[in-house]
Parts: C-alpha cells; structure tokens; sequence
C-alpha cells in the first residue's frame, strides 16, 4: 500500500495517510452510523446524512464554507465516503441535483458549497451530476428561522431550468436542519414526474436529540 505519513486532517496527528485514510483513528471514531431520516414532502422523502451538525463537525462545515479550509474540505470528503450507496442506484439511471444557491453569495463565496461537495459524490457513486435547479435572490436567511418559516421563506426561492428522465432522483444538500429547502425542491420535481423516486442525501444534520423523523419501509 501507497502513501505517506502526514497530518490527519481532523485533529492534525501524524498519521500514515493514503487516498483511503483522511483522518485518524480516533478521528474515525466520531463518526457514528445514522438512520435514515425522512422529510414530509408531498409523499416521504428518504434522507440520509453522514453525521450530525455538533462538535467537531459543525466546525469543519464552517471552516470549509467561510474559510475556505482545504483539510476541512478533506475531512467532509471523508464523511462523504462513510455513506452506503443505496441499491440499484447507477449511472445509467440515476442524477444528482445539488441545492443552488444565490448569485451573490456566489459572488461573496467563490464557489457552491454544495455543488463541490455534490461533485466529489458524484466521482463516488459513480453517478451524474444535474444541475438544474436555480435559486432567486431571498434577502431574508434561513438562520434562526423554524420549520415553518424556513418552508415559507423558501417556497418561491427555485425554479427548474430542465426535469431529469430517470428513474431515481438524488437531491443534495451540504447541512439539512428542518428539511425545508430539499423540501421545496423535491415538491417541483414531483409536481412534474410523481412517479420518480426521490432520495435526499446531506452531509450534516441538525444535533443529537434534535432531528428529522427516523424513516421506516
């Protein structure tokens, strides 16, 4: 096995690193497997998550989408790579849409949070990227907002610029809190096409004791 000894990009403790092993050990024990949850949206959406949106985590998101921190994108990378990939999902039947986001905060940002955690999820799976959702200019935050206002607030953010023929629909989103952008998106594309199945995937999720239903068959 390749590799080379260097920081783990979690806690920075020296380790043999590899394209497989981005944190450590000890690191690797703060990832703890979640169910799936479900948002009601016009009919369940599943959602999966790779971890909860606490400590040390919640720091890395921030790191990454403020700050730009290079170590902090790895570490997400590396949640990334702890997800199933659900059954029967391939390239020749399923598309990723990332959530958009504003044109000024992509102005203020540089980039899409989302979409280039989408991309490496994309390389993944082995599943394409379709980006067709677009989102208008909201002057009002979801910050600080509850579930309802969070679902007001979106409701007229995005539109759909083209609609995916798949089978199966994977809609993506860097932190899931309440649900209610996935929300509004997977309303658009059911609208549509009721019959696509529809799954949501995030990288972070709310915190312990505080989060979505758990998602039972």
């Amino acid at each position: 096995m390749t590799g080379v000894h260097g920081g783990c990009h979690l806690c920075g403790a020296m380790v043999f690193c590899n394209h497989k092993r981005l944190i450590c050990h000890d690191c690797q024990t703060l990832i703890t497997p979640l169910p799936t949850f479900v948002i009601n949206a016009n009919k369940p959406l599943p959602l999966m998550v790779c971890g909860h949106y606490d400590t040390p985590f919640d720091h890395v998101m921030s790191a990454y989408k403020d700050h730009e921190n290079l170590s902090a994108l790895m570490v997400l990378y590396h949640l990334i790579r702890q997800l199933p990939q659900p059954n029967n999902l391939s390239y020749d039947n399923a598309v990723i849409i990332p959530t958009p986001t504003t044109k000024n905060r992509l102005i203020k940002r540089g980039f899409n949070p989302a979409l280039t955690l989408a991309k490496y999820l994309s390389h993944h799976w082995q599943i394409p990227i379709f980006d067709i959702i677009k989102r208008t200019e909201n002057t009002v935050h979801q910050r600080g907002l509850d579930r309802d206002e969070r679902l007001q607030n979106v409701k007229n953010d995005f539109y759909i610029t083209d609609y995916p023929t798949t089978r199966y629909v994977i809609l993506f989103d860097d932190v899931v809190t309440t649900g209610a952008t996935l929300t509004t998106i997977a309303n658009l594309l059911t609208d549509k096409n009721p019959k696509q199945q529809l799954f949501a995937v995030g990288v972070l999720h709310g915190k312990a004791g505080l989060h979505l239903p758990i998602y039972q068959r």
